[in-house]
């Protein structure tokens, strides 16, 4: 880790790299991708589904589109409802104050430095006892907030067609034999008229 953010304080590729971080947690809050770095999802994440190579370069794998059926299952509908609660404060905290450390954001810092869970458990993170310090979190913000400024970018069309093509891809049938993907589910960001400064 040292190589990779710097020996003492972070050098500019591990700035970098943490900024990627942000925008990586940024686009997983898109497509509600809870299986990699906990920041508004309930849980610790899996930390096995993003790599920082030895030369600082993150690398996200298992990527997941997931998705609420709120028309059929009210519980669901809370589901979704709390989740765009967290999103939309977490999204209006870091807008509010960029240069604060937020505590979502410093999960990343936590798990960097003392790691997760024990060797049996399959979310298990081992301590890396390396810290990003508070300039570090708020480079993980800056990253965040420059992945939802070029969404910001994306034209509402895109967002619209988004459930249709992944309909398409998936088939008639869906993944698994339902659908992981509802047409409110994909929109949400924009109907919510969340618009990063």
């Amino acid at each position: 880790m040292a190589r990779a953010f710097g020996k003492g304080e972070l050098n500019e590729a591990g700035r970098t790299s943490l900024r990627h971080v942000g925008r990586m947690m940024a686009f997983d809050i898109l497509i509600f991708n809870y299986d990699r770095l906990p920041c508004v999802f309930q849980n610790g994440g899996n930390t096995e589904n993003v790599m920082i190579a030895d030369d600082g370069s993150v690398v996200a794998i298992d990527s997941m589109i997931s998705g609420f059926d709120i028309h059929s299952n009210p519980a669901a509908r809370q589901q979704f409802d709390a989740f765009l609660k967290r999103a939309g404060a977490l999204l209006a905290a870091t807008l509010a104050a960029p240069t604060t450390p937020l505590a979502e954001f410093s999960a990343v810092r936590e798990l960097l430095l003392k790691g997760r869970g024990d060797e049996s458990s399959e979310a298990y993170c081992p301590p890396l006892a390396y810290d990003i310090g508070d300039e570090g979190v708020c480079e993980i913000q800056s990253g965040f907030l420059s992945c939802l400024r070029d969404f910001d970018h994306i034209p509402a069309r895109a967002f619209e067609q988004l459930p249709r093509l992944v309909q398409a891809f998936l088939g008639e049938d869906g993944c698994a034999r339902r659908p992981r993907l509802g047409t409110d589910r994909a929109a949400a960001p924009r109907a919510r008229g969340h618009r990063p400064a």
